[in-house]
């Protein structure tokens, strides 16, 4: 037995791998140096740059940033906190999950998705969401992204500001705010994530096109409560991936 932990000792434990901060810009594009070649992301151009030309957006570069970006500091591989769920960590992973998959459409994907975060926010010690979205926000939800860029601008533990992107703004879920910025934008975004210990248990993308789950059988008996209330049946709006 691990002191003060009741769990076995032949609980397997996992560790997330320590996660790359930003540490600077590009001094040609502007764009987050983890975006460019040598950056953490496994990329040969700058993706930001792909993104604004891809999307026709203005001001986008006509030739793609190669820049190579210098090496990472140690001090910007730091572990995300946890603390948030007031559980131990490393945590033991002790059921089996199962791969879900919801390809619905936008009103059927929104309560999906509200369902199963619901069911596993007791659990989740990590999550981030891109304020993007391949369309227009709404104007319901625009008051939504403008506190959400600025939960963006929150001071970092190392104190250093990053520069706004949009992109990988990290959430705090024990927070009733930031979980709702969650709830409510995920189905629009082009990418969010939720994950528990070392593993991945949400992600959606392709601005609700998509969504993904893992699921303890607890967590399924859950959701599918959760939305049988909101008049979905499971089985008719998740797909088991084998």
């Amino acid at each position: 037995m691990i002191k003060n932990r009741p769990y076995p000792s032949s609980v397997r434990w996992f560790r997330r791998p320590p996660r790359l901060h930003h540490y600077g810009d590009c001094h040609r594009c502007g764009h987050d140096r983890r975006e460019h070649r040598d950056g953490s992301f496994g990329l040969d151009r700058c993706g930001e740059c792909a993104y604004e030309q891809q999307h026709a957006e203005a001001g986008a570069p006509g030739v793609l940033c190669d820049e190579v970006a210098p090496a990472a500091p140690a001090s910007a591989w730091r572990q995300v906190p946890v603390g948030r769920a007031e559980i131990p960590y490393p945590r033991p992973m002790t059921a089996r999950r199962l791969e879900f998959i919801c390809l619905q459409p936008q009103e059927v994907m929104c309560a999906v998705i509200a369902a199963a975060l619901r069911g596993m926010r007791c659990d989740i010690d990590m999550a981030w969401i891109d304020a993007i979205t391949d369309g227009e926000w709404t104007t319901e939800q625009r008051a939504d992204v403008a506190a959400l860029l600025a939960v963006e601008q929150r001071l970092p533990s190392s104190g250093e500001r990053r520069k706004p992107t949009g992109t990988g703004i990290d959430l705090d879920l024990s927070r009733d705010d930031e979980f709702g910025l969650l709830v409510r934008l995920a189905p629009y975004s082009i990418h969010s994530e939720a994950w528990i210990g070392g593993d991945e248990v949400f992600s959606s993308s392709d601005t609700g096109d998509h969504a993904w789950f893992a699921l303890t059988p607890k967590e399924a008996s859950d959701v599918a409560a959760r939305l049988a209330d909101a008049g979905y049946a499971f089985e008719e709006v998740l797909a088991f991936r084998k």
